[in-house]
């Protein structure tokens, strides 16, 4: 029913990703067999993040006096469908 051909919807074949053990943390993550995946995931989120001007990073001596400072981790999952 589109206008024309389906993009591709998967970066990696299903069987590879079904075998992703999923970690719960980041150190977790850089002792997994998937590392060299999971640090690409990071990098890529991390450079959206970035470019959309979500947060910068400042040094801690360089906040202002009562600056509400966010705290963040990483939470790892596999996207099984994205968003058009």
């Amino acid at each position: 029913m589109g206008s024309g051909p389906e993009p591709p919807l998967a970066i990696m074949p299903t069987a590879y990703v079904c075998d992703l053990i999923i970690p719960k943390g980041y150190s977790q993550m850089k002792r997994s067999e998937q590392v060299a995946y999971w640090l690409a995931a990071v990098e890529k989120e991390y450079a959206g993040l970035i470019a959309n001007g979500t947060w910068e990073s400042m040094r801690v001596v360089d906040l202002p006096t009562g600056a509400n400072v966010v705290n963040c981790h990483l939470v790892f999952t596999i996207k099984r469908k994205s968003a058009p």
